[in-house]
């Protein structure tokens, strides 16, 4: 596609033109490229052969003008990007994403790999090595360099939705705005008291306090508390309270202070401070303090596997304790207090944790499953399954309204946690080592993606030796089949309020898959490779002859060549070709005796070919001069 001609990407509409996109076998990628056509009015300054974005580590440098040398228009190319310097022209030193009236926006390098996607509040994240991106600009660095794991929730007290990231090094939240730590830290230094200057308490009393995020009286979220200072002896006076450590994360604002009661050992809620106030007084009277202490609200543990259910969050992953599946309080869940966990065989740690349609979550191992039953930490029980059926790594597994689909080492199921239904009988081959057609086998110890939509699953598996997913099998409800493609995939994410089906690759570039507004391949040409099953596999173990093929089909002008493969040998290769949708009716060559019969439909180019009913009449040895038999597929 030609620069600058672009409107559409992100699925939004942009009122300038905006760069290049390339479609790429019915995807439409998410981010644009480099070299881009600007305006000068659209938001830069100009100062002699540079203009800068916004942006300070961008620099754009005039590579051609017009033949008037005017800055009306002209194509820039980044020469600085985040301080790495670009020496030659031509040279596309990033990748880039733009949203409407804004041409600002972030380096990603065109060698990323986009490990984890999600969508929550109308902002697409990605999770790159070490980083979270939102909308392909750097948000936060400091994850590990494994998968993540999303989930989006309002907590009690709150107005904002929060995307948790589960993570096996860093535990975090974020508003679209600021990333903060998923749970905040008790304090680690004791308060001082003394008698104060003024008068109210008589008796003995020590203090706690803690560490809160609070907006005017409400509490979101409250840490665990600092160790007790020392009694302090008071003879009607105030007391004074010191040594207060303000927290250095910048999620909290308040400090809370709980003191005893009169000579007793129980702390109750006294005052907030801020968080920049070291010290304060009470006289507050006994009858006046609030709610008891808590000594449950530990932080959450680093852990990369997460679900929501009944208003509590569930972490599995945890490497210093494999056979815990973590449970926060309800409608609280920065908290994880330290006996709130079910423990399940340590041997065989979780690998996934999901929500099943009838709302029950499923905690996969390699080995087994198990249905979590019960509402809350107080009644919970994990039942393992009688089909012990255990799933591979990565993020194998995908929900739709049908249940749980699931890769294991035997092949893709579909569950409701008691009972497994294969549902890869057809390509079973490729789980048993086999490579079939020239699809490799399924390498079981390498990491696979999967996601649902539109009634189609899709499964990126690594292959071979290969340790990533590098082919894509897809599986039709409607028609009960299987595709097979090469396909580099390293995420799929659903986006329910787009309807999109979305990519991460290894280019740096996010993608938009099953695109039906796409028509081209950006002048490149796809390939398509599509072979039958058997044709005559109600009576394979009899020859029969293979008399004629009738083949549904729109070849849109274009050539489409048909091959039939007679026990796995070729015998007749034909080319269908017509300007419409046409019944070719094809005889096969009269030596077309064997058990198995099959055809392959070839086609490279740039067009949107269709096969619809494929026929084959088929006359069995010994029945020769009976009418044929059609078989139709």
């Amino acid at each position: 596609m030609p620069q600058g001609k672009v409107r559409r990407a992100f699925g939004v509409t942009f009122s300038r033109e905006m760069g290049t996109m390339q479609l790429r076998n019915g995807q439409s990628r998410l981010n644009s490229t480099a070299i881009t056509i600007w305006s000068a009015t659209q938001g830069y300054t100009c100062s002699a052969d540079e203009k800068h974005t916004t942006v300070p580590s961008w620099r754009f440098t005039q590579i051609a003008t017009d033949s008037a040398q005017s800055f009306c228009t002209q194509i820039w190319e980044v020469e600085h990007v985040q301080g790495a310097t670009t020496f030659s022209q031509g040279t596309i030193t990033g990748i880039f994403a733009f949203e409407e009236q804004d041409h600002g926006a972030t380096n990603i390098p065109d060698s990323s790999t986009i490990h984890g996607l999600f969508r929550s509040q109308s902002a697409r994240y990605q999770r790159i090595g070490t980083s979270l991106y939102k909308n392909f600009s750097e948000h936060y660095t400091g994850f590990g360099s494994t998968r993540s794991q999303f989930i989006a929730y309002r907590p009690l007290n709150e107005t904002t939705i929060w995307t948790f990231i589960a993570d096996d090094t860093a535990m975090k939240k974020t508003d679209g705005t600021n990333t903060f730590n998923w749970s905040i830290a008790a304090p680690t230094t004791a308060p001082t008291v003394a008698a104060g200057a003024l008068t109210g308490l008589t008796g003995s009393y020590r203090v706690r306090y803690t560490y809160a995020r609070m907006s005017d009286d409400a509490v979101f979220f409250e840490s665990n508390p600092s160790t007790q200072s020392s009694a302090q002896s008071l003879s009607n006076q105030d007391l004074s309270i010191t040594a207060l450590v303000a927290s250095d994360d910048p999620q909290v604002t308040h400090i809370r202070i709980y003191r005893t009661l009169t000579n007793g050992a129980i702390f109750f809620f006294d005052k907030s401070i801020t968080n920049d106030t070291l010290s304060t007084t009470t006289s507050t009277a006994d009858s006046a303090l609030g709610s008891t202490l808590e000594f449950d609200n530990d932080p959450a543990p680093n852990a990369d596997l997460a679900a929501l259910f009944n208003e509590q969050i569930l972490l599995d992953g945890d490497d210093d304790n494999p056979g815990y599946l973590w449970v926060s309080k309800r409608f609280i869940p920065w908290s994880f207090p330290p006996t709130s966990f079910l423990e399940m065989n340590s041997e065989d740690p979780g690998r996934a944790i999901v929500m099943s349609p009838n709302g029950i979550p499923i905690r996969f191992t390699r080995d087994t499953k198990y249905r979590i039953l019960g509402t809350t930490i107080d009644n919970m029980l994990p039942i393992e399954a009688a089909s012990r059926r255990g799933i591979l790594l990565g993020k194998a597994w995908a929900v739709s309204e049908h249940g749980i689909w699931f890769v294991a080492s035997d092949g893709v199921y579909l569950t409701d946690g008691v009972n497994d239904q294969w549902m890869s009988r057809d390509i079973d081959p490729i789980f048993k080592g086999r490579t079939v057609d020239s699809h490799p086998p399924v390498n079981k110890s390498g990491n696979h993606v999967m996601e649902f939509f539109k009634n189609k699953l899709y499964v990126a598996y690594a292959s071979g030796t290969s340790t990533e997913p590098d082919h894509l099998a897809t599986f039709d409800l409607l028609t009960q089949g299987w595709t097979i493609e090469p396909m580099t995939v390293r995420s799929l994410f659903f986006e329910h309020d787009n309807d999109l089906l979305t990519r991460g690759s290894t280019d740096g570039f996010g993608y938009e898959m099953e695109d039906e507004d796409a028509t081209g391949d950006a002048s490149t040409a796809i390939s398509l490779d599509v072979l039958t099953g058997e044709l005559n596999p109600e009576n394979t173990a009899v020859y029969a002859r293979y008399v004629q093929a009738n083949v549904d089909a729109d070849t849109q002008g274009e050539t489409v060549t048909m091959t039939f493969l007679l026990d796995g040998s070729s015998h007749d290769s034909i080319s269908l070709s017509a300007a419409e949708r046409t019944i070719f009716r094809e005889k096969l060559s009269s030596g077309s005796v064997g058990q198995r019969g099959q055809l392959r439909f070839v086609y490279s180019g740039t067009e949107r070919v269709r096969l619809d009913d494929i026929e084959v009449i088929v006359n069995h040895l010994g029945a020769y001069d009976a009418v044929p038999q059609p078989v139709q597929r």
